[in-house]
């Protein structure tokens, strides 16, 4: 639902796209990718056996586990050049598992990237529970975050 909800709200179609799902987990992201009719996705993820498997056996999805995204590289992707980026990474910073992700992607892709402050904000902002003390700190950190996007060139 989270990604349906961006990719509505935002006016994003995977469909016909190249796309590469950055901490792929369960699969939901690349799930969604493929109901909105990507052509392929390639789902990373630094854990094993975590993608469902109706979605890694689907001939659209390649599986890469055990690669942390700060590792990702062009040959880990045999040649399929994403346009459409989407990740949803836990216990990292977007700041640090997107760099390859983005220096391999076509000129002018598209992606959606779910933010969770209490990993791009930084040791201080966090309170018990791993929550920010200040919830006005999450647009703080968003507006951080697309600054940084801003300076990634392509």
């Amino acid at each position: 639902l989270k990604l349906i909800a961006g990719l509505d709200h935002f006016g994003l179609d995977p469909a016909g796209s190249e796309a590469l799902d950055v901490g792929a987990s369960t699969g939901g992201f690349t799930q969604v990718l493929l109901e909105r009719g990507a052509a392929h996705v390639t789902a990373i993820d630094v854990g094993h056996g975590q993608i469902h498997p109706d979605i890694a056996g689907d001939p659209r999805v390649t599986v890469i586990e055990g690669l942390n995204a700060r590792d990702l590289s062009a040959a880990d992707l045999a040649d399929r050049i994403p346009d459409f980026i989407v990740s949803d990474v836990s216990f990292i910073s977007l700041k640090l598992a997107l760099p390859p992700a983005l220096a391999i992607a076509r000129s002018g892709a598209r992606a959606i990237f779910l933010v969770k402050p209490q990993f791009e904000a930084g040791r201080e902002a966090i309170g018990k529970g791993g929550l920010l003390k200040d919830p006005y700190d999450a647009a703080r950190v968003a507006g951080l975050l697309q600054d940084w996007l801003d300076g990634v060139p392509g």
